[in-house]
C-alpha cells in the first residue's frame, strides 16, 4: 500500500476517534462497533487505539477537566466546545480584560495531528482582521496545553437564536425575536422590542446577518484560507447586531488539503456541501458559500433544507439537492430572495455563485430591490424594478407625482366616470358641468405624459439603454414645454413635482429651474400664496445647492409678497421663508441672527402647530442644527446645555414625523442623523451609534445613490474614527466619493460636498499613517478649491495634513511650505494669537526633531505655550504640546523630563482610550522604561497600545512598527525569545483598496 493511502486511513482513523470520544460512554461502544462494521480493514487498528487511550484515562472521562487559573488566565465558566476545543470565558489577569479563550481537549493530544490543526487555526485567525471575524490577543501553551485568547464578545449564537425559536411559525417572527435572545446571553436590560437594529423584520435581519458573514468570510478566503464548518452555531450576534464568524478549528489554506484528512468527513453534516459529504479533497471557496446559504434557508424557514431519517438518508438528499421551496416553508419570502438562496445551495459548486461577496451583493440587491444576479431578468422585469429601485424618480413620475396632482389612477377613473354623468345630467348648471369635465381630461392628459414618459426608460424602446432617474427627469422637462403649452394648469403641477423630484435626487440647480418656471408662471395670476410658495421652493433649492445669495433675495421676496398683500395667516409658506433665512444664516456662522429668525418663526408656527406638525418638526431640525454649531463654537461648561436642547428639538421632529412616515423620509433621516452627532459630541456612543445606523439603513434602502446618503456615510465615518475604529471609517468615506463622482454635475453643492468629504478621507487616511495615499488625494483636492467655497479653518487644516504627508515621505522643503500656508491661513482668518494654529507648530515641531534641529524645535515648544495660555496641563489642546515635549526630552537626553510628560499624557483620563497621541505617548513610555531595565512594566504598556492602534493606524505605519519593534526589545530583555518572535512580523493587515464596506462590529 502506498504512504498516500496509509496517510488517508490513518486520517480517516482519526477524525472518526476525535468525533467518538465526544459521545457517551453508552453510545461510544455502539459506534465504534458500527465502525468496525463498516470498515473492517481499519477494524483491529482503531480497536488497538481505544485500548491505548482507555489505558491512559482518556477514554474514560466524560467532561474535560482544567484547572480553576491556566498561566495569566482565570477560567470562569466554560462557554462552548467543539470536538478538538473547549472555550471558556476568562480573564486574562496582567491585562485585567476579559477574553474568549480556546483550549485544546486533553484527549485530543494523543492525535499526532491535533496540535497541527490548533496550531493552524492560531495561524489563520491571527491573519486576519476584519470587524465579522473575532480577534485573536495572544496564544501559547501552558501545562503542556495549547490555547489561544480571543476577544470575548457577548451576545448569542444563530443556534441559540433559532433554538428560542424553532416552534414558532416562520412567517410570525419579527426583528425583536431575533434580537431577545442576543441581549439576554449578553446580559442587556432592554426590551427587544426598543434595540433600534431589530426594528427591522426578520428577513432583513437574516440577510443583513448572512451578508455580514459573506463579507468575513471572502476576507478569509482573500487571504487563502477555507473554513469548512460555517453554520449558526459558529456566527455570533452581539447586542448592536452584529454578526461575527468563530471557530476556524476546521480552516485550511487554499491548496494545502494535505494537513487533513483524505476522504474522511469533517464539519456538521446538515450544513456540509455535496462535495464535502462525498469527502472530496479539492474544496474550494464555493464550498463555504453553500454552507452559509444553508444557514441563511434555516434561518429563513426555521428548518434545515435537508434532514433525513438517519445519516445516510440526509447525505442522499444533500447530493441530490432538491430542498423545499423556501416559499413553501416561509409565505413571506420573496421571490428574488428564494432564488439568490437556491443559487447560493446548488448542488453543482459551477452553478453558484463565484465567490461569496457575489452572494452577498446580491443578497443587497434584493433589500434594495435592484435586479439580482442569480438569474438575468427579462426586459420588462428590468424595468419594473427600475421603477421600485428609483422611488423617488421613476416610480415617483407614477406615484409621487400623482399624489402631488391628488389624481390617483382609481380617482381619475372616478372622475372619467363622473365627468361622463354629468354629460348626461343636463339638467345641471352648465358651469360646474364644464369645470368637472375639464378637470377629468386634466387627469387623463397627465396620466398619459406619464405613461410615455415610463415608457421611455423600457431598455427595449430606449435601444438597449437603461435610463437612470435624472435621465428620465430631464427628458420630462424637455416633454412639458412641448406638450402642455395651451394647458397652463397641468404645466404648473408637472413643473412642481419635477422640482421636487430633481431636488430628492440632489440636482438642485435643475430644481430651481422647474421651480423659478413655476413661479414664473404664477406672476401675473391672482393666486399670490401659491406664488409665494413657488418662491419658496425655488428659494429651497438654491440654498440646498449653496447659492446662498440668490436664496437669500428670493425668500425676502416671497415674505415682502405675503407681508404687502395682508396674506400673512398663510403661516406654513411665511416659516418655510423664514427657517431659510435662518439656516443660511446658521451656515454663515452668525447665530445670533438665525437664533432671531427662527425665534419669529415659532412665533409664526405656534397658532398652526397642531395643523402643520410636519412643518414644526422641520423647523426643529433647522434650529437644531444653529444650536450644534454654536455649540461647537463654546467652552465646554456652555456647550453642554446648548447640545442638550438641541437633542430634545431633534427627538420631537422625530416623533412627529415618525408617526407618518410616507413622504417625509428625507427629513426623518435628517432628524436622525444630527440626532447621531448630538449625541456622539455629548458622548453617549451607544445611542448616536444605534442613529447613524438605522439612518443609513433607511438610505441604502430608500435614496441608496442621493447627496443625502452620502453625507450620512460621511458622518458615520467621522463617528467611527472619534470612536477609535478609523480603518472601519475608511469604506464609507470611498463609498460617499463614489457617489459624489456619480452625481458628477450636480452643481455646487456637489462639488462642496466632494470636497469636503475627500478632504475627511485623506484627514483619516493620514492619521492612520497611510500617507502616500493621503498625498495622492490631497494632490487631486488642491485644483478643486477654487470651484468650490471652503472655509478657512479647512483650507488651513488641509494644507497642514499634507504637510505632514509630504515630510513622510521625504519632502521636507514642500512639507515646510504647506505648514507654513496653513499658519499663514489661520492667523490671516483668526488672529495671530489664535490657538487654532497650534497643530501646525506641532507638525514643524515635530519635522524639527526628525532633522535634530533641537533649538528651533524648543523655540516652537515654547510658541505653542504661548499661544495654549491658560489651559490646564491636562486640556486635550495641549495634549500633542506634551508629546512633543516629551520627544525633545528623550532625544536630549532628559530621561526623567520626558518619562513624567509622555506618562501626563498616557495617564490623562481627559483623553479617549483610542486618542492617537495616547497611544504613541504609552508606547515612548514603554520604551523609556526597557531602556531603563524596567521591561516588565513596558511590556503592557506596549501591549494595550498596539491592540488600540490596530483599529487606528495601517499594520506598516511608523507607529505600529515602532511599537512593535519596542515589544521584541523588551521581551528579548526578559529572555522569551518565543514572544519576541510573535512581534517580529506584523499581524496581516487588511488592505485599504479592499476594505469592505460593513455594518463594523460596535465596540
Amino acid at each position: 500500500m502506498d504512504s498516500d493511502r496509509l496517510s488517508e486511513l490513518g486520517d480517516q482513523i482519526e477524525a472518526f476517534m476525535a468525533e467518538c470520544l465526544q459521545l457517551p460512554g453508552s453510545k461510544r461502544s455502539a459506534q465504534l462497533e458500527a465502525f468496525c462494521r463498516d470498515h473492517p480493514e481499519l477494524a483491529e487498528e482503531v480497536k488497538a487505539r481505544f485500548q491505548i487511550l482507555t489505558a491512559m484515562g482518556f477514554a474514560d472521562s466524560s467532561e474535560d477537566e482544567f484547572p480553576d487559573q491556566l498561566g495569566d488566565f482565570q477560567l470562569l465558566e466554560r462557554i462552548g466546545g467543539g470536538g478538538m476545543g473547549v472555550v471558556y470565558r476568562a480573564r486574562q489577569i496582567s491585562l485585567g480584560r476579559e477574553v474568549a479563550l480556546k483550549l485544546i481537549r486533553p484527549g485530543q493530544l494523543y492525535f499526532p495531528k491535533a496540535r497541527e490543526r490548533f496550531r493552524r487555526e492560531v495561524e489563520v485567525i491571527a491573519g486576519l482582521q476584519h470587524p465579522g471575524i473575532v480577534t485573536v490577543h495572544t496564544y501559547g501553551e501552558e501545562q503542556g496545553l495549547p490555547f489561544f485568547a480571543m476577544e470575548y464578545v457577548p451576545g448569542a449564537t444563530l443556534a441559540q437564536i433559532l433554538a428560542d425559536l424553532r416552534q414558532r411559525a416562520p412567517e410570525s417572527l419579527l426583528g425583536p425575536d431575533f434580537a431577545r435572545t442576543v441581549l439576554q446571553g449578553a446580559g442587556v436590560d432592554q426590551e427587544p422590542e426598543d434595540c433600534p437594529w431589530a426594528q427591522a423584520s426578520w428577513t432583513e435581519l437574516a440577510v443583513r446577518s448572512t451578508v455580514q458573514i459573506a463579507r468575513a468570510l471572502q476576507h478569509a478566503h482573500d487571504r487563502g484560507a477555507l473554513h469548512r464548518d460555517v453554520k449558526p452555531s459558529n456566527v455570533l450576534v452581539t447586542p448592536e447586531g452584529q454578526a461575527r464568524l468563530f471557530d476556524f478549528g476546521l480552516t485550511l489554506p487554499s491548496g494545502n488539503l494535505r494537513l487533513t484528512e483524505s476522504g474522511a468527513q469533517l464539519g456538521t453534516l446538515f450544513y456540509m456541501s455535496p462535495e464535502q459529504v462525498r469527502g472530496e479533497r479539492s474544496l474550494d471557496a464555493r464550498s463555504d458559500l453553500y454552507s452559509l446559504g444553508v444557514t441563511l434557508y434555516e434561518m429563513l424557514a426555521l428548518q434545515v433544507p435537508f434532514q433525513g431519517d438517519d445519516r445516510s438518508q440526509t447525505e442522499s438528499q444533500i447530493l441530490n439537492g432538491r430542498p423545499f421551496s423556501l416559499q413553501s416553508r416561509n409565505r413571506r419570502i420573496p421571490e428574488d430572495l428564494e432564488v439568490v438562496v437556491a443559487k447560493a445551495m446548488d448542488a453543482d459548486p459551477a452553478h453558484r455563485y463565484a465567490t461569496v461577496a457575489a452572494f452577498a451583493q446580491d443578497l443587497e440587491n434584493v433589500l434594495s430591490g435592484q435586479p439580482i444576479l442569480a438569474r438575468p431578468p427579462s426586459k420588462f422585469r428590468q424595468f419594473r424594478l427600475f421603477i421600485r429601485r428609483h422611488r423617488v424618480a421613476s416610480v415617483a413620475a407614477a406615484g409621487l407625482l400623482l399624489a402631488s396632482v391628488a389624481v390617483p389612477s382609481a380617482l381619475w377613473i372616478q372622475s372619467r366616470l363622473h365627468a361622463t354623468e354629468l354629460k348626461k345630467s343636463w339638467d345641471l348648471e352648465k358651469e360646474a358641468k364644464q369645470a368637472a369635465v375639464d378637470r377629468a381630461d386634466e387627469f387623463q392628459a397627465i396620466q398619459e405624459f406619464l405613461l410615455e414618459v415610463l415608457q421611455a426608460s423600457d431598455p427595449e424602446l430606449a435601444q438597449g439603454q437603461v435610463l437612470d432617474a435624472r435621465e428620465i427627469l430631464r427628458r420630462s422637462t424637455q416633454a412639458i414645454e412641448q406638450r402642455f403649452v395651451d394647458k397652463p394648469n397641468i404645466r404648473r403641477r408637472v413643473l412642481e413635482v419635477l422640482g421636487i423630484l430633481h431636488q430628492n435626487l440632489g440636482s438642485y440647480d435643475e430644481a430651481a429651474e422647474m421651480f423659478e418656471k413655476l413661479a414664473d408662471s404664477l406672476e401675473n395670476s391672482d393666486d399670490l400664496a401659491a406664488l409665494a410658495s413657488a418662491l419658496v421652493d425655488t428659494a429651497d433649492a438654491f440654498r440646498m445647492g449653496h447659492r446662498f445669495e440668490k436664496a437669500f433675495g428670493i425668500y425676502q421676496k416671497a415674505l415682502d409678497i405675503l407681508e404687502e398683500n395682508a396674506l400673512l395667516e398663510q403661516a406654513g409658506i411665511r416659516s418655510r421663508a423664514l427657517t431659510g433665512l435662518a439656516s443660511i444664516y446658521t451656515l454663515a456662522r452668525e447665530f445670533e441672527k438665525a437664533d432671531g429668525f427662527f425665534q419669529q418663526c415659532l412665533e409664526v408656527m405656534e397658532p398652526i402647530r397642531e395643523q402643520d406638525q410636519q412643518q414644526w418638526a422641520k423647523v426643529n431640525c433647522f434650529y437644531a442644527q444653529n444650536k450644534i454649531s454654536l455649540a461647537l463654537e463654546k467652552p465646554d461648561d456652555e456647550r453642554q446645555e446648548l447640545l442638550e436642547s438641541a437633542l430634545e428639538l431633534l427627538l420631537e421632529g422625530l416623533v412627529i414625523l415618525e408617526q407618518e412616515p410616507e413622504g417625509q423620509m428625507r427629513d426623518i433621516m435628517n432628524l436622525s442623523m444630527r440626532a447621531g452627532i448630538t449625541l456622539k459630541l455629548l458622548g453617549r456612543w451607544h445611542e448616536a451609534r444605534n442613529y447613524y445606523e438605522r439612518t443609513l439603513d433607511w438610505g441604502n434602502r430608500i435614496f441608496p445613490d442621493s447627496d443625502s446618503q452620502a453625507v450620512v456615510k460621511v458622518n458615520f465615518a467621522g463617528f467611527l474614527e472619534t470612536g477609535g475604529r478609523r480603518l472601519e471609517s475608511l469604506p464609507y468615506y470611498r463609498a460617499a466619493l463614489n457617489t459624489f463622482d456619480q452625481l458628477e454635475g450636480g452643481g455646487l453643492a456637489i462639488a462642496s460636498l466632494r470636497m469636503q468629504s475627500m478632504g475627511n478621507y485623506a484627514g483619516t487616511l493620514m492619521r492612520a499613517e497611510a500617507y502616500e495615499q493621503a498625498s495622492e488625494v490631497y494632490a487631486s483636492y488642491r485644483p478643486m478649491e477654487k470651484q468650490a467655497k471652503v472655509s478657512d479653518r479647512i483650507r488651513a487644516t488641509t494644507w497642514r495634513n499634507h504637510g505632514e504627508c509630504l515630510a513622510r515621505a521625504g519632502e521636507y522643503d514642500q512639507a515646510k511650505s504647506a505648514l507654513e500656508t496653513a499658519v499663514k491661513i489661520w492667523r490671516d482668518a483668526f488672529g495671530d494669537e489664535h490657538r487654532i494654529q497650534i497643530p501646525g507648530w506641532v507638525e514643524l515641531t515635530r519635522q524639527q526633531l526628525e532633522q535634530k534641529q533641537w533649538q528651533a524645535a524648543q523655540e516652537n515648544l515654547a510658541r505653542i505655550r504661548q499661544l495654549s495660555q491658560g489651559l490646564p496641563e491636562d486640556h486635550p489642546e495641549l495634549t500633542s504640546c506634551l508629546f512633543s515635549e516629551g520627544l525633545l526630552a528623550a532625544k536630549t537626553g532628559d530621561t526623567a523630563e520626558a518619562l513624567a510628560k509622555f506618562q501626563a499624557v498616557a495617564e490623562n483620563p481627559k483623553l479617549a482610550d483610542h486618542d492617537h497621541y495616547k497611544q504613541r505617548a504609552k508606547i515612548e513610555w514603554g520604551i523609556l522604561l526597557s531602556a531603563s531595565g524596567k521591561a516588565k512594566e513596558a511590556v503592557p504598556l506596549l501591549e494595550s497600545a498596539l491592540e488600540a492602534c490596530r483599529y487606528l493606524m495601517v499594520a506598516e505605519g511608523p507607529t505600529r512598527s515602532r511599537c512593535r519593534q519596542a515589544l521584541v526589545e523588551a521581551w528579548t530583555l526578559l529572555g522569551s525569545e518565543e514572544r519576541a518572535s510573535a512581534y517580529r512580523q506584523p499581524l496581516a493587515d487588511l488592505p485599504l483598496a479592499e476594505v469592505k464596506e460593513s455594518n463594523p462590529a460596535g465596540h
